[in-house]
């Protein structure tokens, strides 16, 4: 449902029903577990990582320069929602582009590129 939207923006870049229960188990929890504080470390996590999601997932082209090895901007996950089948399987990454590296699926856009999103077909 999330890769067939072909406008993406902050309000739609929710419907990965599973990903807040995933980002707890992940996230959330261990956090919880390491910090001892005053129990604030891990709502602010959780707003970090809702603002996040909604600025990877807006239709304005940022860039990070050179910054942009090491952190996802919006241009490089927006390839992860490419119909261009060059792009199929890449930019996983939210917050890093350091996985993506790892595993050979990173993407890295030119100034120019900005390509159509959703699914072939759909819509």
């Amino acid at each position: 449902m999330h890769h067939s939207i072909e406008e993406l923006n902050a309000v739609n870049s929710y419907h990965h029903i599973s990903e807040p229960l995933l980002q707890w188990i992940g996230i959330g929890l261990p956090a919880s577990l390491i910090v001892s504080d005053s129990g604030v470390t891990v709502p602010i996590i959780a707003v970090i990582i809702h603002l996040n999601a909604s600025f990877i997932h807006l239709p304005m082209r940022v860039s990070f320069g050179p910054l942009r090895a090491v952190f996802c901007d919006n241009r490089f996950h927006w390839i992860h929602h490419s119909l261009e089948t060059r792009h199929f399987d890449g930019n996983f990454g939210a917050f890093t582009t350091l996985w993506d590296r790892f595993f050979s699926t990173a993407w890295f856009p030119i100034d120019a590129e900005w390509p159509d999103i959703g699914l072939a077909g759909v819509g």
